[in-house]
């Protein structure tokens, strides 16, 4: 889903310049026989309005693109990624992409609607929300339809787990929250650490993962 979603997003501020009703999401055809769920119906990747949803159906891979090329005709692109095929196309003030994947004898379709928006969101991804100096943010999710708002952040910075969980820990604590249990402990050589907190209006769960560059976070806060 990342890889249909960091496409669809480039292609949308690409084509920025027409306006925008996030209310007003085209259909999106799937063969006959498909099975499938929703994965969200409104959210907010790095400030595009977006819905997505995924299916799978007992046909080969180029059988399912043939389906889209029928119904989208000489409108719709192709990227083959690997093992994958994403197929494309503007529509409105939208664009939709179709992630397909082979599954033995099935496919596993993965399909993205984004607005394009009248320009580029203003707040760059991770607005508002407390981060180590010089933290690169790549992914700011935000889902609207759930009872909660849940927002996840993906991000990198050169800190180890410990440094960035001991940073969270006095930050953390200075907006109101409190450690919760489940928590693991972290010290300098730890790969991985998770940190669980909550305050009255919002709970929070912190993972921070070494790699080459330093540390990978993920951040999933719910209000």
């Amino acid at each position: 889903m990342k890889l249909l979603i960091r496409l669809a997003a480039a292609i949308v501020l690409l084509c920025g310049g027409l306006p925008a009703a996030a209310q007003d999401w085209p259909s999106v055809p799937v063969p006959a026989d498909a099975a499938g769920y929703w994965v969200t119906e409104h959210m907010l990747y790095n400030g595009l309005n977006m819905r997505a949803s995924r299916f799978e159906i007992a046909q080969p891979l180029a059988k399912v693109e043939a389906f889209y090329r029928d119904a989208w005709g000489a409108r719709m692109a192709r990227t083959p990624w690997r093992n994958k095929t994403i197929l494309g196309r503007a529509e409105g003030r939208h664009y939709i992409t179709v992630e397909l994947t082979p599954a033995g004898n099935a496919t596993r379709g993965q399909i993205g609607v984004m607005e394009i928006p009248r320009e580029a969101p203003r707040t760059p991804p991770g607005s508002g929300f407390p981060m180590p100096s010089q933290t690169k943010v790549s992914e700011d999710i935000v889902y609207l339809d759930t009872p909660q708002r849940t927002r996840t952040l993906n991000m990198e910075n050169a800190f180890s787990p410990l440094q960035n969980a001991q940073f969270y820990s006095r930050t953390m604590k200075a907006r109101g929250y409190v450690p919760e249990r489940g928590s693991t402990p972290c010290t300098a050589a730890s790969d991985q650490c998770i940190s669980f907190y909550s305050r009255h209006d919002a709970k929070l769960m912190l993972s921070f993962k070494r790699v080459a560059s330093g540390s990978n976070l993920v951040a999933v806060q719910s209000r």
